[in-house]
Formats: C-alpha cells, structure tokens, sequence
C-alpha cells in the first residue's frame, strides 16, 4: 500500500517539524502558507457480485446435479441413503445482514500525512445528510498526501496508525452488529494543488453473501433438502486495508472454515438466507457447493466465481432439479431358430446383444415429467469403432425427441465398453444446456434367447423402457 510520510509520522512524532497529533485542528489564521480545503468521507456503495454455473451463461444461479442442471456422472435412479448423517450447524463467525449497513459511529478517525501530520476525529466533522457524507476544513501545505480512514473499528486490537505499516490480518466479522455497525476502513492519495475538495471512501471490511435455494423437483422427489455446504469459503481474518476494488489479498497462512446451512423450505419451496463474511478466494480449485438430502445422495458442483471481494455482495441461487433422459430402446436378434426373451437395459449403460440391430430414441425429462415442448438436441460418438456400427456418428435436431441406430458385431465383449454417445439438449424453459452420457455394451446371448429350435423365420422385438 502507498505509505509515503508515514516514516515522517513514526519517526518524528514527538519533534518539532510535524504538526499537532492530538485531533485538533490547526489554526487557519496562522498558516498563511496553507491551501484551505474541504476533507470528505463518505461510505463506498456496496457492489453487485453476480454468479453462473460452470457452463451456464444465464447468470442466475448454480445448479446441482439432480438438484441443477449439470448432471452427475452416474445418474442413479435408486440412491441408497446417507449413513447417520450429521446433523449441520452454521459456523459461530458469520453474521446475520441488517438494514442500515452503512453507519459510520463515533470511532471514525482520519490520519493525513504529508508534509505535515493530522489526526481528525469524528467530532471534527460535520454530517451532511442528503450528501451522507462526513466534512471537515482543513488548510494543507501543496504537496502530495496520503490518507486512511477507519470507522466502526474499536475492539480490532489496532495500534494506530503504527498498524497501517504492519497491514495487520483482523478478524472484523466480530464486530459486525447492529449497534457497532461493520468495521469500515480506506486510504487515498491526494495531489494538492490549490483549493477544493478531498475524499477518502470507506469501504466495509467483509462482504455478503445472499443465497436463495428453490427445490424445482415436484411431487414423488427423492429426499428433502438437509444441508448446503461450500467448502473453505470463510477465512477467519482479513487484511486491514484492501488491495484494490474488486480484488482480494488474503492475509498470509489464514485459516478457513466450511459454511453449512439448514434451510426450511417453505410452501413454495423455497428458502433464503443472508450472512456476512470476510474478503475469500478459492485456492487451486474453485468453492465446492454441495447440497445433502435425507435419503439420497450428496449432489454438487463447483462455484463459477473465484473470489468474493469485501464490500461486495454475492447473490447465490441454487436450483434443485432434476434432468434425465426416458430411453426407449428396440434390439432386434436375427432369426437363429428361437424366440427371443425381453431383457431388462441398465440405466444409461446400454448391453446390446452380439449380432443384433438396434434403434434407440431419447425423450427428455424434468423434475420428473416428460417434456413436450421442442428444443434443440446434439449427439454424437466418442470415436468410430466397427464392433457397434452406428448410421450417424452425429447429428443436431429440434424436436421432443431424438432418434439414431445401428448394428453390433456377432461377438461379446463383456463388461467392456465399446463406445460412448454425448447428447446434449436444451432446457426450454431456462435456456440451459444438459449434458447425458449413453456408454453402449455388446453382452453374450443368454439360453433363452438362443435355443436349438429351427422353427422360427422372424426376429424378435425387445422392447425396453428405462427411466430415471
């Protein structure tokens, strides 16, 4: 941080050569030398932070997986039930959001270092209320200043200004209250040429998250929402001053802290909570979310934001939701002298049988209903591979469904896989792209469906409805 004169303030204070450090004004009738100017402090407007989800350009929240809309690896329609969850709790150091966060109190106090020193404290200063601003005149030498402000900060543990060299790590969510108001702090440099006007904004030392979950699923849902985690989001200090608007430097080896929320959803659904926090950044990886249910698996993604500065605030929406594909699949065995026998397909592991023709047509569905209305839909294959012979490779389409097929080769390959078909279809609601995974098998004829008979002159059809 620039600290040009402080060397003056530390190394002279008690010389002849710096001004008067008690808080008092210097009097204007004796400095015929000085430029007569106005002090301004004012509290910096709190910024909008907005979030997406990786892979979401909408803007408007994160999704989960089954509760969102990137869909898990391993979509499992039976979910087998958390063991003995826990029960979550939210961490002591956050703080509930109040109205009116931008009190300064009667600690406010300015340090002016150039030339000369000043201290000006709260009873220095006028209020002026349609400005909200906080004035004070002042006659300065010319010259270039540096300036710090601070308000709200008793019970820091601050020695100032000597900790303003120090950039000392605080851990301001502590004071955060309604009757302290929130630990504010910030610094400027000023050129004085002539008379006018010099600010220094001060800028809340943490910023506020506001996050809202809204369970999208409908009736018959597989577990209700427990808990909503964000790993090592909550640093327990912060630095005194920050690095810049919309940046964040962490103080050196500080600890984190996961958040955890228990939201009660209401009849609609939903569920919203707010909290303040310190300046965070992820590490190497970015925030995980993750969401628990009562009875399901553990659904989550990563936040699509790196970093939340102070003064900032992030609104977080999160949507449960739950995507899935209805697959219906036709394999056809040609005749070998025996009536084939249905067999039941794995999820989205498809086991065709060796020797056989095949059509698959994907629906889409959400929140456990089919969607009629006709959206745009993309596949195609990981890699060419002649032991499943697709007719299209790939293909883009807009409808409610869409359709390829094929033939596999007259061997069995067992649990290996042989190919992997990507699609892609967009939600018409919300414009978000979902993304499947089909991962196709070629499996041994079972006895049933190849018996010693000669009788038979037609294939069988296997018809096979799987859903999620």
């Amino acid at each position: 941080y620039p600290l040009v004169g402080l060397a003056c303030w530390l190394g002279t204070l008690f010389l002849a050569g710096c001004s008067d450090d008690t808080g008092s004004l210097p009097d204007q009738t004796t400095e015929a030398e000085r430029i007569p100017v106005t002090i301004s402090i004012g509290v910096d407007d709190a910024e909008d932070l907005f979030t997406r989800a990786e892979g979401d350009d909408t803007g408007d929240g994160e999704d989960t997986g089954e509760e969102g809309g990137t869909t898990p690896e391993n979509p499992d329609p039976d979910p087998e039930p958390n063991p003995d969850p826990e029960e979550p709790t939210i961490p002591t150091h956050t703080a509930t959001p109040f109205e009116g966060d931008d009190k300064v109190g009667n600690d406010l106090v300015v340090y002016i270092m150039g030339r000369d020193n000043y201290t000006l404290t709260y009873e220095d200063f006028t209020y002026e209320e349609t400005a909200h601003r906080y004035v004070a005149e002042l006659p300065l030498y010319r010259g270039t200043y540096q300036a710090y402000a601070f308000a709200n900060h008793t019970g820091l543990s601050l020695t100032l200004p000597g900790d303003i060299a120090n950039t000392p790590a605080v851990d301001a969510i502590s004071l955060v209250s309604e009757d302290n108001g929130i630990p504010m702090s910030g610094e400027a440099e000023w050129e004085v040429n002539g008379a006018g006007e010099y600010e220094v904004e001060l800028v809340r030392m943490v910023g506020r998250m506001e996050v809202t979950i809204a369970d999208e699923r409908g009736e018959g849902k597989t577990g209700t929402v427990q808990s909503v985690t964000i790993s090592n989001l909550l640093p327990a200090q912060t630095n005194l001053l920050r690095e810049g608007k919309g940046e964040v430097t962490l103080p050196y080896n500080v600890d984190f802290s996961e958040w955890i929320w228990s939201p009660t959803l209401d009849g609609d659904n939903k569920a919203n909570t707010s909290f303040y926090l310190h300046e965070t950044k992820a590490g190497e990886e970015r925030f995980d979310l993750t969401v628990s249910f009562e009875g399901a698996d553990n659904r989550g993604v990563k936040l699509a934001n790196e970093m939340i500065p102070r003064n900032y605030k992030f609104p977080l929406n999160i949507y449960i939701r739950d995507y899935a594909l209805i697959l219906n699949i036709i394999t056809e065995v040609p005749p070998i002298g025996g009536i084939a026998t249905p067999k039941e397909q794995g999820n989205y592991d498809i086991h065709l049988p060796e020797g056989s023709t095949f059509s698959v047509e994907a629906k889409f569905k959400k929140n456990g209903e089919e969607v009629t209305t006709a959206t745009s839909w993309k596949y195609w294959l990981d890699e060419e591979d002649e032991r499943i012979q697709f007719t299209e490779e790939s293909g883009e389409t807009t409808g409610t469904s869409i359709s390829f097929s094929g033939i596999t080769t007259a061997q069995s390959f067992g649990e290996e896989k042989i190919n992997t078909m990507h699609i892609t279809v967009v939600d018409p609601e919300n414009g978000k792209e979902i993304s499947f995974e089909l991962n196709f098998y070629i499996r041994a004829l079972g006895d049933e469906e190849n018996t010693k008979s000669l009788g038979s002159v037609s294939a069988e059809v296997q018809p096979v409805v799987v859903e999620l």
